[in-house]
């Protein structure tokens, strides 16, 4: 069939019921693919509400089992006897090696003293 020309004339009611048609089925796709994007950023934030609760019920299933091991307070408590632990295991090198070097001197004193004499 050849190509139409501008002197091929249809009636213009044609073209305009056809104009009319193409741009209420073009109104139609619009609203549909406006609708699925709709549902599409609304599944998205569902999704994203679903994983963010996962995530807190995993943090509070992890904070239940690590309170069940220990509380905050008990912990703290730990924290402080073990600092006053260890103060006192300073305190009592400090005197074990004041006492080595005093006994020490005393022996090597005395040995001086046992030479002297004898």
């Amino acid at each position: 069939m050849p190509p139409r020309r501008s002197t091929d004339r249809q009636p213009p009611d044609g073209w305009q019921s056809w104009g009319q048609h193409v741009l209420v089925e073009l109104e139609r796709l619009s609203q549909a693919v406006e609708s699925l994007r709709e549902q599409v950023a609304d599944m998205k934030q569902d999704s994203r509400v679903a994983q963010h609760s996962a995530e807190l019920d995993d943090l509070k299933t992890w904070r239940r089992d690590h309170d069940n091991v220990a509380t905050p307070v008990q912990l703290a408590k730990l924290v402080e006897k073990v600092d006053r632990h260890e103060a006192t295991q300073i305190k009592a090198y400090t005197v074990m090696a004041v006492g080595q070097v005093l006994l020490t001197a005393l022996g090597g004193v005395i040995l001086w003293w046992l030479q002297k004499r004898g």
